[in-house]
């Protein structure tokens, strides 16, 4: 019989505590929804059911005159990719240069997001890179 005023105080603590988490979960279910409408957004503006054509849309950037660009210094265009090693405490960042499309990544808010993005976006410059290191090669054995 000395239990159950203890155990009524865990059970009461156990439901405030499942209320708290309820709340913080309905939260996060918030962030997603809002990022997956952004996602959405972004899909809209490349235009393309198809990812790899898509990934190629955002590496168009190797191939593009750079007297064409407001950036000639740096030989970019509206779809350049723009990868920072020493960003994010020098874990890397790459960034869309497209005022369309960055701002909306910007906007991302949750975590899982923000890395499925900075995944395809380092995936992207990485499938570049290794199309011009094979251009080059090709270009020598001419």
């Amino acid at each position: 019989s000395d239990k159950i005023p203890a155990v009524e105080d865990e059970l009461k603590e156990h439901r405030r505590t499942c209320i708290s988490e309820i709340g913080k979960l309905k939260w996060e279910i918030g962030v997603v929804t809002r990022d997956l409408g952004v996602v959405r957004k972004i899909l809209k503006l490349v235009k393309c059911d198809d990812t790899k054509a898509a990934a190629s849309l955002l590496q168009d950037d190797a191939e593009d005159d750079p007297e064409d660009s407001d950036d000639e210094d740096l030989g970019m265009d509206e779809h350049s990719l723009v990868e920072c090693a020493q960003c994010m405490g020098g874990k890397g960042l790459v960034m869309l240069k497209n005022a369309d499309v960055q701002p909306l990544i910007n906007s991302l808010q949750s975590d899982v997001a923000k890395g499925y993005m900075q995944e395809q976006l380092k995936s992207a410059v990485a499938h570049d890179d290794s199309e011009d290191e094979d251009e080059d090669e090709d270009d020598e054995s001419d």
